[in-house]
Parts: structure tokens; sequence; C-alpha cells
């Protein structure tokens, strides 16, 4: 079997599942390769945590596993970090815009990364029997993350940049919170553009509509993926 077919028939169930299913398929020499590359790119990412210096996007670019591997290996990352990889020029972009309110903030890692005045918030809706079948992330895991919806956050902080790292896809709440946003704010967006998998179009249109882009910059991408870092700020027109 081809691994583009491997990619297509596998569902993972767990971390478990899918190192199973290489060394079942494509034998135990595949498995150490993966295993490796994974326990390289995730050892760094810990370490960032403890104040190493963040590589810069080309640097990281290069340690993504490709292929099929790298669709392994983003199962895992989701599951211990989120499902956007950050680099240097991300976060010392982000920074310039504290105090920052985080939105759908996850396991809190780019929180706690950006090391700024910023407050993290999420709803949490990952059930413990989820997270324990490595299926979501823990909130809060690296940050601590205030448990609220994007809605009563921004009316309890009404006066902080809005920072979003891949809204829900297809649900309303990202748009409403852009909307709530006031006039000379800035809008931190990591996720995909229109017609992605994250936020929905109305998200798309409200930031056509209401905001200026002011800057874009690239993150590094798992094969496959499209999410870039965009910062707009909410004008009137």
């Amino acid at each position: 079997m081809r691994a583009g077919d491997l990619v297509k028939k596998l569902k993972l169930d767990s971390e478990f599942v899918w190192k199973s299913k290489v060394i079942q398929i494509e034998g135990e020499e595949a498995f150490r390769r993966i295993e490796k590359k994974a326990d390289d790119l995730f050892l760094m990412f810990k370490e960032l945590l403890t104040g190493s210096k963040i590589p810069t996007c080309k640097q990281i670019k290069r340690m993504i596993p490709d292929g099929f591997e790298g669709h392994f290996v983003r199962e895992d990352y989701i599951h211990r970090y989120g499902f956007a990889i950050p680099c240097r020029e991300a976060i010392e972009a982000i920074r310039k815009y504290s105090p920052i309110l985080e939105v759908g903030a996850g396991t809190g890692y780019w929180a706690a990364l950006l090391d700024c005045d910023i407050i993290a918030t999420d709803i949490g809706r990952a059930s413990p029997e989820l997270i324990k079948q490595k299926k979501w992330f823990k909130p809060g895991s690296h940050f601590p993350v205030k448990k609220m919806s994007a809605e009563k956050a921004m009316k309890k902080w009404p006066d902080r940049n809005l920072f979003f790292c891949w809204p829900s896809y297809d649900e309303p709440w990202p748009t409403e919170a852009l909307k709530n946003l006031k006039f000379g704010k800035y809008v931190i967006y990591i996720g995909e553009s229109e017609g992605g998998c994250t936020a929905d179009d109305a998200f798309h249109q409200e930031l056509r509509d209401k905001f200026e882009e002011v800057e874009d910059i690239p993150i590094p991408q798992w094969r496959g993926m499209h999410d870039n870092l965009w910062v707009y700020k909410k004008v009137k027109r």
C-alpha cells in the first residue's frame, strides 16, 4: 500500500492506533522513523515553554515531517498543543498588540509562549472521555485558561485586542466576537482564509467589511493546511 493510500484509509482513534497501524502496514522501521521525528519536534516545542529561543518559521518548516508521516505527527501535536505551529516571527508580531484577550485558547500554548499581558479564555466543551482518549486537547494544559464564552470574556475585558487561534469551523461565536470588538482595536487571527477550515463565511465577510489588514505573517504549516497569521484593525467605513 502506498503512503498516500494509507492516509486516506486510516481513521485515527488515538496515537496508539496510528502507531500500531504504521507498524502493521509499513513496518517497524517506518514507525521508528516517525517516532524519532515526532519526539524531536515535541521536545523542541516543550522546551519553548521553559524560555528556549523560538526558532524562525524557516527553521521550524525544516523540522516538520512531510507526507503521511506529517499526518500522524499532526494528530499527536493537536492533542498536546493545539492546531497552529508557532514561530519567532509570529510571537514577536503578536506581542506588539498587548494587552490581549484570547478567546478559544485551547491548551493555552500560544498564550504561554507570548509571555505578555494576555488573558486566555475557552468555553471548554470537550468531555473528559475525549481528552482521555486523546481525541481532543485539555484546556489550560500550558497556561491558565479561564472557562467562559467569548461573549462573556469580551464583556468583562472590552478594552483588549482580540486573539483567535484556529477559531471553530462553521460556528457563529467567532463572528459575534468580531462584531462586539470596539472600533480602533486590533484582531489577531491565526487560521485559514475564506473557504478554509476555520471560522465561517460570515467571519471573513465581517473582516472585509469592518476591518483593515495591517499585517500578514506566514507561519509553519502542516502538509495540506493553509493557515497564516493576519492582524486587522477595526475601522469605521
